[in-house]
């Protein structure tokens, strides 16, 4: 599996009106803090934090760490928090962790062992600094 740093690779996936989404495609590890100006759709592992507009994780997606979005779409596996206006977890998602939201769908057959906390939208637009971990 390929091994991307991004101490240097910020605002990747820069997107226009007429771009499609950028993808992560399986095989491929990123480990670090990602930005996205647009939407990326992730079908292989990232260890670290994402910033996009919308983040979908595919069902065979692995995500390990945060994520911070308008939308975000889990297929796939996510264990870490989501920070996000919109969730939507999907029958195939397995989410660990804890998913701010303002709105969040669940289908059937998800699984998920998180808290959920529903906040204000005005949360996230004030969100200037990502809060902690509990040990």
């Amino acid at each position: 599996m390929a091994v991307l740093p991004l101490k240097n690779f910020a605002k990747s996936g820069r997107l226009s009106g007429e771009e499609g989404p950028s993808r992560l495609l399986p095989g491929i590890k990123v480990e670090g803090h990602l930005e996205i100006d647009g939407e990326i759709h992730i079908d292989g592992l990232v260890n670290g934090r994402i910033d996009g507009v919308i983040v979908i994780i595919g069902p065979r997606g692995i995500v390990v760490g945060d994520i911070v979005a308008r939308e975000v779409r889990i297929e796939g596996t996510l264990e870490g928090r989501t920070f996000a206006h919109h969730v939507s977890i999907t029958q195939t998602a397995r989410v660990t962790g804890r998913v701010f939201h303002h709105t969040i769908s669940v289908d059937k057959g998800a699984r998920i062992e998180a808290r959920m906390p529903w906040r204000p939208l005005n949360y996230f637009e004030t969100l200037d600094q990502l809060p902690e971990t509990r040990s």
